[in-house]
């Protein structure tokens, strides 16, 4: 069994860049997701930390 299997070239030009764009838009929207999980509470963190450093009950840092 032979088969005719000709090649036909397919303009493929757009395809790189539609697939350079979903994926950049992936990355930018997991990085933006990532970011306001993350520093939702970074403040009072840090607050807390330098609080349990300073170790003065007379004294409170405070982020103005």
């Amino acid at each position: 069994m032979k088969e005719d299997t000709a090649k036909i070239p397919i303009d493929q030009s757009g395809q790189s860049l539609i697939e350079f764009v979903l994926l950049l838009a992936g990355i930018v929207i997991i990085s933006f997701t990532f970011l306001r999980v993350v520093n939702s509470e970074m403040a009072s963190r840090w607050e807390n930390m330098a609080n349990i450093i300073l170790e003065d009950k007379t004294q409170k840092l405070t982020i103005p």
